[in-house]
């Protein structure tokens, strides 16, 4: 999954090294890739992560940038790619804060297996650090999640980097980040 730098949009393209790949003419090696983007909104200036969010042992998708003609949006995309099928994923319509000129990560931030949602950026109110903590449904069955905000404690930022490490082995991970804050500027931390 990339974002393309010169107009900020998501394209997906799934690029298989493991068995498609060769070498033509000249010897350069040229991948085999699928793109995908059509499947997704145009979105510019995105973030985006990738994660098991429904808990069915794939990987969906997490996006939030600008809209051209609807302005922000945050969209989620489960994987309903069949076995040995073609790579499909379908829009859900879950109401969660949409931002720009920040981040989108997934992150299993007290080591249960399941994926909160992060968001930092400029939304339709101003800067935000939002956390969504995903309560799992059925067992987390497909497409059976929901996402409830959670506080996080954290001032609201932008043009920011999210991470979660053990920084000091205790087996729970720090919340490791940098950030733009208005009025206070260009900061580094770790919760």
């Amino acid at each position: 999954v990339t974002s393309e730098t010169s107009s900020g949009k998501l394209a997906l393209k799934i690029i298989n090294l493991a068995s498609n790949t060769n070498q033509n003419e000249q010897g350069v090696t040229v991948e085999s890739s699928v793109d995908l983007s059509d499947q997704f909104a145009d979105l510019r200036d995105v973030s985006f992560d990738l994660g098991d969010m429904d808990n069915d042992s794939d990987y969906d998708i997490v996006v939030s940038g600008f809209d051209p003609l609807d302005g922000i949006k945050s969209i989620i995309y489960l994987n309903k790619t069949e076995p040995g099928g073609e790579f499909t994923f379908e829009e859900t319509n879950d109401n969660l804060v949409a931002v720009r000129a920040g981040t989108t990560d997934l992150i299993d931030f007290d080591n249960d297996g399941v994926l909160y949602t992060f968001y930092s950026g400029t939304g339709l109110q101003g800067d935000v650090f939002t956390v969504y903590k995903n309560l799992l449904i059925n067992g987390g069955n497909e497409g059976c999640f929901q996402f409830v905000a959670f506080y996080s404690g954290l001032d609201p930022m932008r043009e920011g980097s999210i991470d979660l490490v053990d920084l000091n082995s205790q087996g729970y991970p720090d919340l490791v980040y940098s950030r733009y804050v208005e009025v206070i500027g260009k900061t580094s931390a770790i919760r």
